[in-house]
């Protein structure tokens, strides 16, 4: 058997340290690799991986490997081995650091034919500072880039998230858009994908899709709107083998309130739309919000029936509308879900979850016991909390060419970096105010923030970090500084954000 790195997984020199990580693909298929993957691993690991190109047996690669590196095979059979298609994670020590890989590192290159062969070079992953497996920012470049082109949209739906105030077209010519591109792939960032917005209301979308497909970025595309049989044609003939549609309901009444979408048939035309993405082997992903105005059980149902006659419709998820950092308490109350509608909702995805041709996914939702659970219980779950990336290994740029660590923080100035109508990405990334992103003192709190006095500032601050997203939801624009929600010394939340 002829072996292959998982192209599903990238390998990226960071300086003093190697980055594994997933690969620009929207959907990975379950049994062929992990998704999220994103952790540090010893240089010699990845000299190792580079080997495997999927031209030659496990046999033939280990040898050549040994022959180069003067040492005996068995030697490197046995560190090579436990990542052989390897079904769960493989963990190993090295003076104290603890490297994690995912499942199905090396694979049967037959079964990976439709990507390209792996070209690493060793050359790519020698490592001459000391290593350093602990600080979370990447040096180099970021590894995930997200480009948002507009905040315009054609629904303007009432549980949205944007900043519904701001509507910008893009400001950035398509061929500094083109340039950035190609700078991305030279540099080695990993993801370079489009942000939350109508993409197909943006003048140059084919353009933008085709030159990110040509440069090995495959783009993750959303849309709210029908579209028609041409714009589907002209996304497969570009290389899009996925897609993902905003469905929130087929009832027209519904349709109107939660969407203000002012086209006629709406349900008509988007059910045609999966019928052409069907048609042409297009995968299709479909979300759902659900507001007080779409939150019936016989909806819900009616809906999901009439999706499931498509035979290429991977996954449905359902999410309840929540509130964000730019709805006021009332323009949530407006269209929140009661805890009981949440509850029937809930009894019956648990019902029904299987009775489906694709995957049925409920999305958690925020109870108000969340915010008051005892000290103990939000210790422990903020404790384990996620990391935050903005800023880290990742980075977004506005359609006016500013950037910012993320998309939902927009022109918040505490959180600007610099913009690439003025200088390129690498330089943006290393300068001091990117660098400086996620560095806070203490010095940089108002007096009001409990984080200012607290004893566990720095190693919360700089160790996982916070949403600031969720700390803007929670508390207001000016209070960035306030503790995450989920902190258990945080204050009783401004604005409802919870379901009662």
């Amino acid at each position: 058997m002829k072996v292959i790195f998982n192209p599903y997984y990238s390998l990226k020199n960071d300086k003093n340290r190697i980055l594994l990580a997933n690969s620009q693909n929207f959907k990975i298929p379950r049994e062929k690799a992990d998704e999220g993957v994103m952790s540090f691993i010893h240089p010699l690991y990845a000299m190792f991986f580079s080997y495997f190109d999927g031209n030659h047996t496990f046999e033939e690669t280990i040898n050549r490997i040994s022959l180069d590196f003067s040492e005996d095979i068995n030697l490197i059979r046995n560190i090579i081995s436990p990542f052989i298609n390897n079904q769960s994670n493989v963990g190993f020590e090295y003076e104290g650091n603890i490297f994690e890989f995912p499942k199905k590192i090396l694979v049967n290159a037959e079964e990976y034919k439709d990507f390209k062969k792996c070209k690493y070079n060793i050359e790519d992953f020698i490592i001459t500072e000391d290593f350093d497996f602990k600080s979370s920012r990447l040096n180099t470049s970021p590894s995930e880039i997200r480009i948002l082109v507009n905040t315009e949209c054609a629904t303007d739906c009432i549980y949205c998230y944007v900043d519904r105030k701001v509507k910008n077209s893009c400001k950035i010519p398509i061929e500094r858009i083109i340039e950035l591109i190609k700078e991305s792939k030279k540099i080695g960032v990993t993801s370079f994908d489009i942000a939350g917005t109508e993409i197909f209301l943006y003048k140059y979308w084919s353009t933008l899709v085709e030159y990110l497909i040509k440069n090995d970025f495959y783009p993750y595309l959303s849309t709210k709107i029908p579209i028609g049989k041409k714009i589907i044609d002209c996304l497969v003939k570009i290389g899009i083998k996925d897609i993902q549609f905003s469905i929130d309901s087929l009832i027209e009444s519904e349709v109107e309130i939660v969407n203000k979408f002012n086209t006629k048939d709406y349900s008509k035309k988007i059910l045609n739309s999966l019928k052409f993405a069907e048609q042409s082997g297009l995968n299709v992903a479909i979300n759902v919000v659900i507001t007080k105005f779409n939150s019936t059980i016989i909806g819900i149902d009616t809906m999901l029936k009439k999706i499931n006659k498509f035979s290429n419709i991977g996954i449905v998820t359902i999410n309840i509308g929540e509130t964000s950092a730019y709805k006021t308490e009332k323009e949530f109350s407006n269209f929140k879900v009661s805890l009981s509608q949440i509850k029937e909702i809930e009894k019956y995805y648990l019902q029904n979850m299987k009775s489906f041709n694709f995957e049925l996914v409920l999305s958690g939702y925020t109870q108000k016991e969340d915010f008051y659970a005892n000290y103990d219980i939000k210790k422990e779950k903020f404790e384990q909390r996620s990391l935050c990336t903005a800023g880290i290994r990742q980075m977004c740029i506005l359609p006016d060419g500013n950037v910012t660590g993320c998309e939902e923080l927009y022109w918040h100035p505490r959180f600007l970096m610099g913009n690439i109508l003025e200088h390129s990405i690498e330089e943006i990334w290393n300068s001091e105010k990117a660098k400086n992103y996620n560095v806070l003192s203490r010095e940089s709190f108002s007096k009001e923030s409990p984080c200012k006095h607290c004893a566990k500032f720095e190693e919360c601050r700089m160790g996982a970090g916070i949403c600031y997203s969720d700390v803007i939801s929670t508390y207001g624009y000016e209070q960035w500084d306030f503790p995450a929600a989920e902190c258990p010394k945080s204050p009783n939340p401004n604005f409802v954000t919870y379901f009662e």
